[in-house]
Order: C-alpha cells, then structure tokens, then sequence
C-alpha cells in the first residue's frame, strides 16, 4: 500500500506497507524515503525499511543517490547506488 506526499517543491516522501502471505509463513514490511530532487534527473534519497518474519524482524538505513537519462523516444533510464549504514536482526526476547 503506497503513499507519497510532496512537503515541498524539492522534498518528496514515499511510505509502504506490505504483507506476503504463503503458507506457513507470513512476512510484514514498511517502508519509508524522503527524496529531495537536487535537479529534474539527479536525487538525494535515505529509505528506511523493516520486515517481519517469523517474530524477528530486520531495519535497513539507506542514503543513496539515483539519476535518470530521458530518451527522445520517450524511454527513461535510471541508475542508483545506496550505501546500507545499518542491518541488524532484531529477535524479541519474552
């Protein structure tokens, strides 16, 4: 379930959420960016996600960068590199 929301003219937010249900197993994500637009094709971004399976459940911190080529066809190509700062497993103890 996707939501985006535009704070301001360079500064966009991306939010989801997920399930993925097979048998015997469920798995819940989240997920969250904000993006701010440096120009029309370049963009500064840090997403946080977390999934949950099973009772443990994973966060990743993501600063990256993407950019995109437009073709005069119309076709658009983008690249991106992200640089994980954090990815640890996190099992509740009862």
């Amino acid at each position: 379930m996707p939501v985006s929301v535009l704070l301001a003219p360079t500064l966009v937010t991306h939010w989801n959420a997920g399930v993925t249900a097979v048998p015997h197993t469920t798995t819940y994500n989240l997920g969250a960016s904000v993006i701010w637009l440096l120009r029309p094709t370049l963009n500064a971004l840090v997403e946080v996600t977390r999934v949950e399976q099973g009772g443990a459940h994973d966060v990743v911190v993501n600063p990256g960068v993407r950019w995109a080529h437009n073709f005069t066809s119309g076709l658009q190509s983008c690249l991106g590199s992200r640089f994980p700062m954090e990815n640890r497993r996190f099992i509740p103890e009862f």
